[in-house]
């Protein structure tokens, strides 16, 4: 039983916020290369003002400056297949961790796990259809394990939610982050270039860990269901795996996201009153 439509919904509305979230990051492209130039410019200002007050010229200091408006550059303009490069291949790190069941199609397809579900509880849906009603006791129990499995539908619901707002977030930051470049050319607000690669890494391991979690268990959900005989054991079984499994995408989304909060807020030399969003 897979009542969802062809080519999915949430798939559809992902596919369309990329799409447009890619085309705003190019056209803030000009802008951003238009800051760093800028800002390049207010370093070479200065470094004239220094030679004419001191009469000396940092050879080193000039040659740095230009690399480093250079690598700032090449990242604006490759930034978007940059990121997605990144995002892919975390992505991939966490479904190969997880045995290679699940490829990038299925995952960046948040239907795709929607029909898990229904493929998780469509033998128990099935089971309540060629149950006699006339029972009473029989009649309870098949309402009780409907309750169950639509509960369990529920979770499945959440975790497709899980991937989908995890890689909107990471394709919607991608504009900001590329305004956030060029201030790596300045000292005091270079900061804000370091916390937009910070947040970037952020979101990328933060989608390979969900996927890994997945692939771990996702099969393993349709299969087991498929061993029981009994129609409310099996719900209830697949009803307990499938909170356990949306526990752990939603648990360890959020640890990814406090870790690289802890962890790089130090590490890349951003002040400790700031966080990755």
């Amino acid at each position: 039983m897979n009542p969802l439509p062809d080519g999915g919904l949430l798939t559809k509305l992902l596919q369309i916020f990329v799409f447009n979230f890619a085309g705003a990051t190019g056209r803030l492209t000009p802008d951003a290369m238009w800051l760093l130039s800028i800002f390049f410019g207010m370093e070479l200002v200065m470094a004239g003002i220094w030679f004419a007050i001191r009469r000396e010229l940092d050879v080193a200091l000039l040659v740095t400056k230009t690399l480093t408006a250079a690598v700032f550059g090449w990242l604006i303009k490759e930034w978007v297949p940059l990121t997605k490069a990144l995002l892919t291949g975390f992505m991939g790190a966490g479904l190969k961790a997880g045995g290679d069941v699940l490829t990038e199609t299925d995952f960046t397809n948040p239907d795709r796990i929607l029909a898990y579900g229904f493929g998780a509880t469509a033998v128990i849906f099935k089971a309540i259809s060629d149950t006699s009603l006339w029972n009473l006791k029989m009649l309870a129990m098949n309402l009780l394990a409907g309750g169950v499995t639509i509960l369990t539908m529920l979770f499945y619901i959440s975790m497709a939610l899980v991937v989908f707002l995890s890689l909107l977030e990471f394709y919607g930051s991608l504009a900001i982050t590329l305004l956030l470049l060029p201030f790596g050319m300045l000292q005091y607000t270079r900061w804000l270039a370091e916390k937009a690669i910070a947040h970037i890494f952020a979101g990328a391991i933060r989608v390979g860990a969900i996927a890994f979690v997945l692939a771990l268990a996702l099969p393993t959900m349709v299969t087991a269901t498929w061993a029981s005989s009994d129609t409310l054991a099996a719900a209830f079984y697949t009803l307990i795996i499938a909170m356990a499994l949306t526990s752990m995408a939603w648990v360890i989304n959020r640890w990814v996201r406090v870790s690289c909060k802890a962890r790089w807020c130090s590490d890349w030399g951003i002040p400790h009153g700031w966080h990755i969003p």
